[in-house]
């Protein structure tokens, strides 16, 4: 009996039953490791929330780390290159909320949270960061969020009153790292005098939206919530102009701890010791972070602090000099701007301090 010869499939089809048995030899599939976010990182651990929902909700893991530290290899054409220096990188942390890391579950865990190992920090879109405070004299860079869509500026309309300088300072930072920024003043229930009055219609004149809230009365919590549905939103401000109160109205249930602003020193208490991301029920993350009373200027050199401000810009290419400085220089006509009310002389005071300590 003449057996029939089993039929030759077209070529770059497999045949039934699937692939062919790997040969000996061939090299192995690359290991895939599963992706997350980095909701908070605390003392050295990083709970993550993987993208997959098969795996579980939240991993806590640590670094590895090499990812602390930077390879300098030698500069060689044509040869395999060797590392010759390994010099750890100077940030306090190079992981820190709304990261998106790859990272490998342990193989058993004892603990109420699976452990896992950040093994890969994937590239960043954006990034709010500041100096750190060190001992050191060189100084070193803090990133308190990664991957935002957008900085929600939370100010108080008093109790405390907000410092406008402040507001600039945040505000600068913002427009360096392409962040879109919104003002929003709280505790409105207080009352808005006149000198905040005047500061809020010329951040609105140079296109900053601002927000008036009060989570007492729940006044423009509507529209809080649709500025932050969909987004990932950091909530930056001082201490004690209810950032975590704030959070709590929007998010019921999250019962976030909230402290009351000290009688001795006009200052908010610190609640939030550490950034990090909430998962809204409507689509989102929300980015609680520890109160900033200051915030210097990281990165953002003196020749382009002035592109820093909008309202500087349609003026910037008529000074006298291509090297103005808007400060002391002859024919500026940022000044002469000033001088005729089209930019607003507090606005402008808070460049010189700014371009004074860059």
């Amino acid at each position: 009996m003449v057996k029939p010869v089993p039929a030759v499939p077209p070529a770059g089809e497999l045949p039934a039953g699937g692939p062919p048995p790997t040969t000996a030899g061939a090299p192995a599939a690359p290991e895939v490791l599963p992706t997350g976010t980095v909701l908070r990182a605390v003392s050295g651990f990083f709970d993550v929330q993987p993208d997959d929902p098969q795996e579980p909700p939240l991993v806590r893991c640590r670094l590895r780390e090499l990812l602390r530290k930077e390879l300098v290899r030698t500069e060689s054409k044509g040869r395999p290159q060797r590392v010759r220096q390994v010099r750890r990188l100077s940030v306090v942390e190079p992981v820190v909320a709304g990261d998106r890391v790859r990272f490998r579950l342990a193989p058993s865990s004892g603990t109420a949270l699976p452990n896992g190992m950040i093994e890969e920090i994937l590239p960043r879109r954006r990034e709010l960061t500041r100096q750190a405070v060190t001992e050191g004299t060189v100084p070193v860079g803090q990133t308190i969020v990664a991957n935002l869509d957008q900085v929600l500026l939370i100010f108080a309309a008093a109790d405390p009153f907000p410092a406008l300088g402040l507001v600039d300072r945040f505000l600068v930072s913002c427009e360096w790292a392409e962040l879109p920024a919104v003002l929003v003043i709280n505790k409105c229930d207080l009352g808005i005098d006149e000198l905040l009055a005047h500061g809020l219609a010329v951040y609105e004149g140079i296109g900053c939206q601002v927000l008036l809230t009060s989570a007492a009365t729940g006044q423009g919590l509507d529209a809080l919530r649709q500025v932050v549905q969909g987004k990932v939103s950091a909530f930056v401000g001082p201490s004690g102009v209810g950032k975590s109160t704030l959070l709590n109205a929007l998010e019921p249930g999250l019962g976030l701890r909230v402290s009351e602003v000290s009688a001795s020193t006009g200052k908010g208490r610190h609640t939030t010791r550490f950034a990090q991301l909430i998962p809204l029920s409507g689509g989102g993350f929300l980015v609680d972070t520890p109160g900033l009373r200051q915030l210097a200027l990281w990165q953002v050199p003196a020749d382009e602090l002035d592109r820093q401000f909008p309202e500087f810009r349609p003026y910037l290419d008529r000074c006298k000099f291509g090297n103005c400085a808007h400060v002391e220089d002859e024919g500026c006509a940022v000044k002469e701007a000033v001088g005729r009310g089209e930019i607003d002389a507090r606005r402008y005071q808070s460049y010189v301090k700014l371009f004074t300590e860059a």
